[in-house]
């Protein structure tokens, strides 16, 4: 393994000299992570300038209520910075190989304008909750979120909904599959899928940011090394053509007229340890003039305050879907700041009264019964929105 500098980023840090430096820290894929603490704007903009320097062929910068980013493609790997006042902190990362997510990935600027999301419910013979969604955009092409786990026959309800969606004699197009984390119940029907239809759709581009194993609890390690080692490379050699992009906090592209917007990743949790569930894509999306907020499967204290406090109200949304199922979620950090009308809750009925002890399902079931929100649920069959 060849040695691997982090003088450019030592170079930054010791620019600043009234502030602290932290360590670097290995984020997976060739990426590197450092905070700044006790960041003022003008240290932002003093990394931001120390970026530029040298070859740097592409930037882009982007502003999500208040907190400030920019990227930078350089003629090896990229980089990045960004600025959260509500932590008073700079983050820098720095990617050795591999380019920024283009601006769009679509040369169409639109599909059409009617769009629909399919929440898909999972097999009950599952023995987690699942997740995953379809937008379909119109003319045979769509997103995928997730796609839930391999119980039952998740894939070929994937391919039998893509199929329905899609002019006679066309091959499907899934332009985006957006990965929000390892965990099975989310990646092993795309993994069947994969399999059983690579030859029978065109996948052009998978969107994911995946923590080196190392970041993850011991206890989590076991279970999801299966990931890592099997699942993953598999998908990926099933799919040869498909350019495979990582996702940074600060980041938007479009697909189509669908805007996605990346509000958290993995690397917003260093230098913590974490479990899977918080190593979660947070994404929000704009369909039709509507925000859909897509939490995944964020759990634990630490990245549910960080969406707060760097967001707060900007979430206002018209449809969340619910942090991991409503179940043993601090989720309640952020809920009231999406106040969204309409629920996404992916959870299935034979759990219904094991996770009625947490206070968000708490919360979500008053809702539900009071009539207070529109709740599109799993328990029973997929739920198909018209957006």
């Amino acid at each position: 393994m060849k040695n691997i500098s982090f003088n450019k980023l030592s170079q930054i840090a010791n620019s600043i000299s009234s502030l602290q430096k932290e360590p670097v820290y290995y984020s997976g894929d060739d990426t590197f992570v450092m905070n700044i603490e006790n960041a003022s704007y003008d240290d932002y903009l003093r990394v931001i300038a120390q970026i530029k320097e040298s070859d740097t062929s592409f930037t882009y910068s982007n502003t999500i209520n208040q907190n400030e980013f920019f990227w930078a493609q350089k003629q090896s790997g990229y980089e990045g910075a960004y600025y959260i006042p509500s932590a008073r902190q700079v983050r820098m990362v720095k990617r050795l190989y591999g380019e920024l997510v283009p601006p769009s990935l679509t040369q169409k600027e639109s599909f059409g304008r009617t769009k629909k999301l399919i929440q898909l419910c999972p097999d009950d013979k599952a023995s987690n909750f699942g997740m995953g969604y379809i937008l379909c955009l119109g003319e045979g092409h769509f997103i995928i979120y997730d796609g839930n786990g391999d119980s039952g026959d998740m894939a070929g309800k994937i391919y039998n909904y893509l199929i329905e969606n899609t002019p006679e004699g066309q091959l499907p197009i899934i332009d985006a599959w957006v990965v929000t984390h390892v965990h099975w119940d989310h990646v092993t029907a795309m993994l069947d899928f994969a399999k059983r239809y690579a030859d029978k759709v065109e996948l052009k581009n998978i969107l994911a940011n995946f923590p080196a194993l190392h970041n993850l609890y011991i206890k989590e390690r076991g279970p999801n090394t299966d990931f890592y080692a099997f699942w993953w490379p598999e998908i990926l050699r099933r799919f040869p053509t498909a350019r495979v992009w990582k996702l940074h906090t600060g980041q938007r592209f479009s697909v189509g007229d669908v805007t996605i917007e990346v509000l958290l990743t993995h690397e917003d949790v260093y230098p913590a340890t974490m479990y899977p569930n918080d190593s979660s894509t947070v994404t929000m999306m704009y369909v039709n003039g509507q925000k859909i907020f897509f939490s995944a499967d964020i759990e634990y204290d630490t990245p549910c305050k960080l969406i707060h406090d760097m967001y707060g109200s900007y979430l206002k949304s018209d449809y969340y879907q619910v942090a991991h199922h409503g179940w043993n979620s601090e989720a309640l950090y952020f809920y009231d700041d999406v106040d969204a009308p309409n629920i996404l809750w992916p959870v299935r009925y034979r759990y219904w009264d094991m996770i009625q002890q947490f206070k968000s399902t708490q919360r979500l079931t008053e809702e539900l019964n009071s009539g207070k929100r529109n709740f599109f649920m799993t328990i029973d069959e997929d739920a198909i929105i018209e957006l």
